[in-house]
């Protein structure tokens, strides 16, 4: 959870480095003749599947976070608000996380700047974060309900934010509007195949609970296939220890449901998970780790779809 002297970080941050920048910034817009259109990801699922859409288009791409840092824990560079400021279009979640995006457009609107908050497009699909019995902090009562971020761990979220992508840049791109929409015809095809292979895994599971030793961000696919967690912390905690009582409660339910697996995402250690596993009766346990896409790099030469199937396939074993 970002605190509020953290994003206030990032409202002068961004509010210092645009007062001396945006006349310089507008002046170089209004005398380009570059005629391309624009595009800013934030974070790179929403930059796979926008570059599956733009494809064989003049269609300019760029994503924010490209460095391997988490999307909870990145502050931007001057260049990064340069990018932003100047694009045609920027496609972000808007969660928490994101704020400082929003105080940025806020403080220095413009009537050629287009956006889309995904986390409006997917509407009522859209969770608040949830504390579940034995997670750090289950017993805290300050603060308010934040949304969780991750809507790309959710197939179905894809195929709403595809759509909403492509319709958008066709509306203010229109000469790339056929493109797009035959472009993202056939990506939606690939994820309803994947989204099928995942409920046919699951209803194939020998246990529909899962043990994640770890933050966890995958509430909107549990939610997909109707399957139960437990978890050390919430998506979006910035805890990296877990209390006694946490660690007690999860090898406790370990021992009770006689699982198998505990899981760990792509950026732990796995001291958490593998903390619970010593603490199970039988000391067993395999810990898997499955991919958050929180601070995938273009350069990793893996798609959002990849990755997916990467998931399933640890999903298949952990549900055995």
């Amino acid at each position: 959870m970002k605190s509020i002297i953290h994003r206030a970080l990032y409202f002068i941050f961004c509010l210092v480095f645009c007062t001396i920048s945006i006349v310089s910034l507008t002046a170089c817009e209004n005398s380009s003749d570059d005629k391309s259109f624009d595009v800013v990801c934030s974070v790179f699922p929403l930059y796979d599947w926008t570059r599956e859409i733009v494809s064989d288009t003049d269609t300019r791409l760029h994503l924010i976070i490209d460095n391997g840092t988490d999307s909870h824990s990145f502050q931007p560079t001057a260049k990064d608000i340069t990018t932003l400021l100047s694009a045609d279009l920027v496609i972000y979640i808007g969660g928490e996380s994101e704020s400082w995006i929003d105080d940025l457009f806020v403080s220095h609107p413009s009537s050629t700047r287009h956006t889309l908050k995904l986390l409006d497009t997917i509407g009522d699909r859209a969770k608040f974060e949830e504390l579940q019995d034995g997670m750090e902090g289950e017993d805290d009562d300050g603060g308010e309900n934040e949304y969780d971020e991750h809507i790309y761990l959710s197939l179905k979220n894809a195929r709403i934010c595809v759509k909403a992508i492509e319709d958008t840049l066709s509306n203010f791109n229109e000469p790339d509007a056929d493109t797009y929409d035959i472009n993202a015809s056939k990506y939606l095809t690939k994820l309803v195949s994947l989204d099928t292979s995942y409920k046919k895994a699951v209803d194939m599971a020998t246990n529909r609970t899962l043990i994640f030793g770890d933050r966890f961000p995958f509430r909107y696919l549990i939610d997909d296939y109707e399957l139960n967690y437990y978890a050390a912390f919430a998506g979006c905690s910035a805890e990296t220890e877990a209390s006694f009582k946490t660690i007690d409660f999860l090898s406790k339910k370990i021992d009770e449901l006689h699982l198998k697996y505990i899981i760990k995402l792509e950026t732990s250690n796995g001291t958490v998970a593998n903390a619970i596993k010593q603490n199970t009766t039988s000391k067993n346990q395999t810990v898997l780790t499955i991919n958050s896409i929180q601070s995938t790099k273009i350069k990793d030469n893996k798609t959002y779809l990849e990755i997916m199937q990467d998931n399933l396939e640890v999903l298949k074993i952990a549900l055995s």
